[in-house]
């Protein structure tokens, strides 16, 4: 095995989860799907189109653009209220329901109308108007979009590796970070610091244990498994399978 190939292999546990971590998020720029483009305001209608057949939503679009990246705001008939639904991470095809109860700690329900087509949630005082962001208001979209990403990296974590979701959203944010470093730049004390995030050990120590193995001598191998399961709160025999199954991927 390559000391590349082990890179790749180390960081499979966090690299499983970015392929839907990454994908989505139609905001301003819109997002294709099927092989078809929708731009941000006919993903904003289509959503609404479908809230009642999906999930028995009668709903009605309010505002498709606002300065809240990837929110729109629309007026529930049964309720009499106006809502902002995130739907950055939604896609044409994907039941509404599901999508509104998966993503429910970031919809704001029973909004403030303030007038001149603006609205305001009550409790944390975000408004949801029409306009061009500033500086800061790109800065808290980067940021935000991101924690999207560290969440939904976290659940398929979890799922996949059963990890506790504490350290589910620990491993993703290293897989976030990892995936956005600039790879040129990325030196070997750099993937060994990602390393001993992930696993304890760097990959320099998995490199040698794991040639001292393959001649038969397992014991410093087993070591850093046994370090490797204390790190992500799982049993050694869990954690050797995982590493093991993800090794056996890279040869």
């Amino acid at each position: 095995m390559t000391l590349n190939s082990l890179k790749t292999a180390v960081f499979a546990i966090g690299a499983a989860a970015l392929v839907a971590a990454c994908g989505g998020g139609g905001g301003s720029g819109g997002v294709s799907t099927g092989g078809v483009y929708y731009t941000h305001d006919q993903l904003a209608q289509e959503f609404v189109d479908r809230a009642y057949g999906d999930a028995g939503l009668d709903l009605s679009l309010a505002k498709s653009t606002t300065l809240q990246y990837d929110y729109i705001v629309v007026y529930d008939y049964d309720y009499n209220t106006y809502d902002a639904y995130y739907i950055g991470t939604w896609a044409p095809g994907q039941n509404v329901g599901a999508y509104v109860n998966s993503h429910s700690s970031l919809n704001y329900y029973d909004l403030d109308y303030l007038g001149a087509n603006q609205y305001q949630d009550w409790y944390t005082g975000l408004t949801f108007e029409e306009g061009s962001p500033s500086s800061k208001d790109l800065a808290k979209v980067a940021a935000f979009k991101q924690e999207i990403r560290i969440q939904n990296s976290a659940k398929k974590i979890a799922a996949n590796f059963g990890l506790s979701d504490e350290r589910s959203h620990e491993v993703a944010k290293l897989a976030v970070q990892l995936a956005d470093a600039p790879k040129a730049s990325m030196t070997t004390a750099d993937y060994d610091n990602f390393s001993k995030e992930l696993l304890g050990s760097s990959i320099t120590q998995f490199n040698v244990a794991m040639k001292k193995s393959a001649e038969g001598d397992a014991s410093a191998l087993n070591s850093l498994l046994d370090k490797a399961a204390q790190v992500n709160g799982v049993g050694p025999e869990h954690m050797n399978k995982i590493v093991s199954g993800l090794f056996s991927q890279q040869k």
